[in-house]
């Protein structure tokens, strides 16, 4: 069985420019850890600040899910694909081989996990958890946890971590196994991941 845990804070977090150039991104993980955007990565989780009008850099042989953090309302215009107002907190898949443009006055931050397409299908899952009730779960391939509020206790296979606002949870998983989380009150980014074979083998 593989059960590897990677824990990263703030101090870990490190910025990178995107690939057009027009902008930068924190990296919160990535897969293989140490890629760089030239190389083709598997999966990356990281946020974007964005200011006024900018063009998202393609990413052709990716799927894209953002969710806008905070900010004012950003427009995303796709060439070809029409367009789409995000709403608050909400999730939005679309092909990072699109030309996609934002529309935007004033500043937002954006939350963002790409994956490789011909590998990999991701969902991201809202979770609020409170009162200290145990919501249990299970693991994907790779599990990402991102705390967007809150502090969670996470304990999966006799593991355990504390988990602060902002922390990022990483768990590459062999077997499908149950972990819980608990806090007073959290707001959580779940992603999960899974290998299109290993998919497939479920059906």
């Amino acid at each position: 069985m593989t059960l590897n845990i990677s824990h990263y804070t703030a101090a870990d977090y490190h910025e990178l420019p995107w690939k057009n150039e027009t902008g930068s991104s924190t990296d919160l993980a990535i897969f293989p850890v140490g890629s760089t955007l030239v190389e083709p990565f598997h999966w990356r989780l990281s946020l974007s600040q964005i200011n006024g009008k900018v063009p998202f850099s393609k990413f052709p042989g990716y799927d894209r899910n953002i969710i806008q953090l905070k900010g004012k309302t950003i427009t995303l215009l796709h060439a070809k694909h029409g367009e789409k107002l995000l709403g608050p907190l909400e999730i939005y898949a679309f092909k990072g081989g699109w030309e996609t443009e934002v529309r935007l006055i004033g500043s937002a931050e954006v939350f963002n996990l790409m994956v490789r397409t011909e590998k990999l299908r991701a969902k991201i899952e809202r979770v609020d958890i409170k009162d200290k009730k145990p919501l249990a779960k299970k693991l994907s391939r790779y599990t990402l946890l991102w705390i967007h509020q809150g502090t969670v206790d996470w304990e999966c296979h006799g593991e355990k971590r504390v988990l602060k606002e902002r922390d990022t949870l990483v768990i590459d998983s062999s077997e499908v196994l149950e972990y819980t989380m608990k806090s007073k009150r959290a707001l959580i980014f779940v992603s999960n991941i899974e290998d299109i074979t290993r998919s497939e083998a479920k059906i």
